[in-house]
């Protein structure tokens, strides 16, 4: 999963739908809040290693993706 797509998706959802709906499990705001805080956990992790610009990036994204994160 891409930064790109986490964005989208948030662009699509209303403010209403993200406040309502962030915290209600299995719902589109749930989601993509979800993959939201963990990219930018995974992105502090990867500062923390060494990582530095597209590396850290890549690195969030690739870490989403293993650990099976969809929208």
């Amino acid at each position: 999963m891409t930064l790109n797509e986490i964005v989208r998706a948030t662009n699509e959802l209303s403010l209403e739908e993200i406040r309502d709906d962030r915290d209600t499990e299995g719902t589109y705001a749930y989601r993509v809040a979800a993959a939201a805080r963990r990219y930018y956990e995974l992105w502090e992790v990867a500062k923390e290693h060494g990582f530095v610009g597209v590396g850290i990036i890549t690195y969030a994204e690739n870490q989403l993706d293993a650990e099976g994160y969809t929208l």
